[in-house]
């Protein structure tokens, strides 16, 4: 799915903005030129527009809020699908109805932003209820809801332990046509300056500072943090409690785990799986599974004739 960024003016001199009114809300459908927000600077007023029609998410900036020039707004998604005429920007479907999408239920709920249709979930009966939810059915009857006029899908697969589970729902959403709206709970704090690409959520608790970027389909758990200047790739993950200090970067499809600490300015690559309460103070390589409650880098221990060796429990030699 291609997603085109709609930023505040990029102005030859560093400026700041005050959001004065947003014109659009998530999950919208727009058309090209339509108005999307409405910004100050000194005593001018800028108009920013849709640049090209689509669905937009990732908004979650407020009025009064601060932005500096060339700030991502939002983004707007498009796909080949051809969207039904009667197209509701509040109706909302959660495919998969484990614990993670439970959560999400509550969440939608709590938001209050769009109207709940259904679950889908290939596990459930159709006809059931979960948590007062209807079960429309399994995969199947994903392009039924799409014709329907259904076209906003979030993911309720948390994926822990095998991200590639959670995009393989992304991409069996986005092929019937769906497109992803960004989630974040009313209790979570997210930084003006903070920049969400579409299908993130963010939990109760967490915390996203200024100037980090999420990318597609990151999910920030129960009381994550992710300091000032991260950068988190697409379809990672912060278990509850997971922190990462300020500047770190996260590769694709890689997984902090609970209470796991990430120190400040390093860089974790893609596919990695740091284990529940491992504390990370080196960069670290793609593909690699930090053991729970170890510290990375590995330990260096002197033997007795003289050499060095790492520890047999080394993270690299252990699952996370």
């Amino acid at each position: 799915m291609q997603s085109v960024p709609v930023c505040a003016p990029a102005l030859p001199t560093p400026r700041q903005f005050v959001v004065k009114a947003l014109h659009v809300r998530e999950g919208a459908w727009l058309s090209a030129g339509q108005p999307v927000a409405t910004l100050i600077s000194g005593t001018e007023e800028h108009t920013v527009m849709a640049p090209q029609a689509g669905c937009i998410a990732g908004l979650h900036h407020q009025p009064e809020d601060i932005l500096l020039s060339g700030a991502v707004i939002g983004w707007i998604q498009q796909n080949n699908f051809i969207r039904a005429d009667d197209f509701d920007p509040d109706a909302v479907l959660v495919y998969g109805g484990g614990g993670h999408g439970q959560v999400l239920l509550d969440l939608i709920r709590q938001a209050g932003r769009f109207h709940l249709v259904g679950v889908v979930d290939d596990r459930l009966p159709r006809g059931d209820y979960l948590l007062g939810v209807p079960v429309l059915g399994g995969g199947e009857c994903l392009i039924e809801w799409r014709q329907k006029g259904v076209a906003l899908a979030v993911n309720g697969v948390g994926g822990i332990g095998n991200p590639m589970a959670r995009e393989g729902v992304f991409t069996q959403l986005e092929q019937a046509g769906f497109f992803f709206p960004t989630l974040v709970h009313p209790r979570a704090l997210v930084e003006a300056a903070a920049t969400l690409h579409p299908g993130v959520q963010v939990l109760a608790m967490a915390y996203v500072g200024p100037c980090v970027e999420v990318g597609f389909g990151s999910l920030l758990n129960v009381g994550a943090i992710a300091s000032h200047h991260c950068r988190l790739g697409r379809v990672t993950n912060l278990s509850p409690g997971a922190t990462l200090a300020g500047g770190v970067s996260l590769g694709d499809y890689t997984q902090i785990g609970m209470n796991a600490t990430v120190n400040v300015n390093l860089n974790i690559g893609k596919h990695c799986l740091i284990g529940n309460g491992a504390t990370v103070k080196a960069d670290v390589p793609d593909g690699t599974r930090v053991r729970a409650g170890h510290i990375w880098p590995p330990l260096h221990t002197t033997s007795q004739t003289g050499g060095t060796h790492v520890s047999q429990e080394s993270p690299t030699n252990s699952p996370a």
